[in-house]
């Protein structure tokens, strides 16, 4: 996806930097343009052709996402959200959490005068599959036999993390939205009509991404946002909308709760 969308960009005049990253099922692109350039928007055009252009693979499930940011649009306040009565959180509590959490980020992303807000400490819903060694053995299966099963299954990127330890684990980022589902992928199906399935092999769990760090707040495991202004607002302006904002979401949905 990266080369042919970079190929189109080598046709775009004043563009300063070009920086490209990939991972497992995305990938994204930072441009930044030559600071002297006066006609940014016809730039900015540029660009969206070239991307519109470019030869991407048909089975793309999502076209290219293009957002602008301008320096004028400026981080202007860090909001923070956590379970008073819950130092680290379980996979229950966190959901309930992130439940509330991005609850408010619509909140705030509903105001013209803020531009985007990042989250930190805030981790993805993801499928894990942990197949019982025993069962693979009895059934002469292999963990690649695994994972190319749910692969041809037209599941939505099927690549994630493998580990190898006490069991071994495949993580999902799934458009299969049940457990039941998962289980249903058939895996091996013999010529006298034995089929093993998902279910045969496995245990399948609904939980969130692994940690690599523990965010907290006032010694509680929480969500950090970090808002930032549309540059068509002032930074006073911004920050009263942020606080009215709060305010209600704290008197509508918080109040009455242990979150802060």
């Amino acid at each position: 996806i990266i080369r042919p969308i970079e190929e189109k960009l080598q046709e775009v005049d004043s563009l300063y930097k070009v920086t490209s990253t990939a991972a497992a099922g995305t990938c994204s692109i930072r441009i930044e343009i030559d600071p002297n350039e006066n006609d940014i928007n016809s730039i900015v055009t540029d660009i969206r052709n070239a991307v519109s252009d470019a030869d991407l693979p048909v089975d793309l499930t999502e076209d290219p996402n293009i957002r602008q940011f301008k320096t004028s649009k400026k981080a202007i306040v860090d909001l923070s959200i956590f379970d008073t009565r819950t130092h680290l959180l379980n996979d229950k509590a966190r959901k309930k959490l992130q439940t509330y959490a991005l609850a408010l980020e619509n909140k705030l992303l509903e105001r013209p005068e803020i531009n985007s807000v990042t989250r930190k400490g805030y981790l993805k819903e993801e499928f894990h599959i942990e197949l019982d060694p025993k069962k693979l053995k009895h059934y002469n299966i292999s963990v690649d036999a695994v994972h190319s099963a749910i692969a041809n299954n037209h599941l939505y990127r099927p690549a994630g993390t493998l580990e190898n330890k006490d069991r071994t684990r495949v993580t999902l980022f799934g458009k299969v939205d049940s457990i039941a589902e998962f289980n249903k992928v058939v895996v091996q199906a013999g010529f006298e009509g034995h089929i093993i399935r998902i279910s045969d092999i496995a245990t399948v769990r609904k939980t969130f991404q692994k940690k690599e760090s523990i965010l907290k707040i006032e010694g509680h495991e929480g969500v950090i946002f970090n808002v930032v202004k549309n540059s068509s607002y002032g930074i006073l302006e911004a920050l009263d909308v942020v606080h009215r904002v709060v305010n209600d979401f704290k008197k509508d949905t918080l109040k009455g709760t242990s979150y802060k």
